[in-house]
């Protein structure tokens, strides 16, 4: 991943940058998330493939819809745990294009990045920590998404991952999170969306 500073040129890495339309934005860039800025550990560069606008900060992630946001001709905009120019599978390199053409692709790692399993987690807190929450709609979606530590939220979207989980209530009336939140406080704390 990281390549000794005598093998980078910068003016190679600024044409191919070019060449594939993609940004490379600084943490301490204007266009930068203001979201994602706030995190733990925030990327110190985003690259970006499309247009990130200002009232995409009011986004909802919702989890295995990029094909029907775009039927419906909504914008959408998508997280990689690859570069911008290696997209995870082949077939999907058509919707990553009308994705880039109404919206974004983001991603944290450089062109040429291939994706790997360990990139996914990782891809996961920043598309929790852009976005106001997230929201898992498919039903078979596979248990390290499910998984509170695959989708760690950031403080700037607490509770993401078990609210998009699940409201059921307890018999007390909180929601799930709730518990866990008390089971960890010894029963003094309750979550914020209670």
């Amino acid at each position: 991943m990281v390549r000794s500073h005598a093998e980078i040129d910068p003016d190679a890495e600024i044409e191919r940058l070019a060449a594939s339309a993609v940004r490379a934005i600084p943490r301490f860039d204007a266009a930068y998330s203001q979201r994602l800025r706030k995190i733990h550990a925030a990327p110190p560069v985003i690259y970006l493939r499309g247009e990130w606008l200002p009232d995409d900060e009011w986004s909802v992630a919702v989890v295995d819809t990029r094909r029907a946001a775009l039927e419906a001709n909504e914008r959408t905009v998508a997280v990689l745990a690859s570069g911008v120019d290696t997209i995870y599978l082949a077939e999907h390199t058509r919707l990553a294009d009308e994705i880039a053409e109404r919206g974004a692709l983001i991603t944290d790692y450089p062109l040429g990045t291939k994706p790997r399993a360990e990139f996914f987690p990782r891809r996961n807190h920043i598309m929790s920590s852009v976005a106001l929450g997230t929201l898992i709609v498919k039903g078979d979606t596979p248990a390290a998404q499910r998984s509170p530590r695959a989708w760690r939220p950031s403080r700037t979207a607490r509770c993401s991952s078990f609210r998009a989980r699940s409201y059921r209530r307890s018999r007390a009336g909180h929601c799930r999170c709730c518990a866990i939140a008390r089971r960890r406080s010894r029963g003094r704390r309750r979550c914020w969306t209670c």
